[in-house]
């Protein structure tokens, strides 16, 4: 995510309460297997640092989204800092397109 777009969500966040990420502010960055489902996931940011959770090559920034796909339906989440996370409702990022 480029630096005003990251200001604007941030602005517009701090503004209403609530974050909505635009999913063409994103790409697709890394696809790494965590062997937890979302809601596990979600149950350990609660007790965990991210890095306590995720594999040690999987470096998160605040603004990242991390996407957990469980072969139904992915879940995402806007990664508030390097120890929280916020569910998000909807968002879909985008695959680069594979020509």
């Amino acid at each position: 995510m480029d630096k005003n777009s990251e200001l604007m969500e941030f602005m517009l966040r701090n503004e209403l309460g609530h974050i909505h990420p635009s999913p063409h502010h994103y790409t697709l960055r890394m696809e790494v297997p965590l062997g937890i489902t979302a809601k596990e996931f979600f149950a350990e940011t609660q007790k965990e640092y991210l890095e306590n959770i995720l594999p040690p090559q999987v470096q998160v920034e605040t603004g990242e989204i991390i996407e957990i796909d469980d072969g139904f339906r992915p879940y995402c989440f806007y990664v508030d800092s390097f120890a929280s996370v916020t569910p998000l409702a909807y968002f879909e990022i985008k695959a680069p397109n594979q020509d």
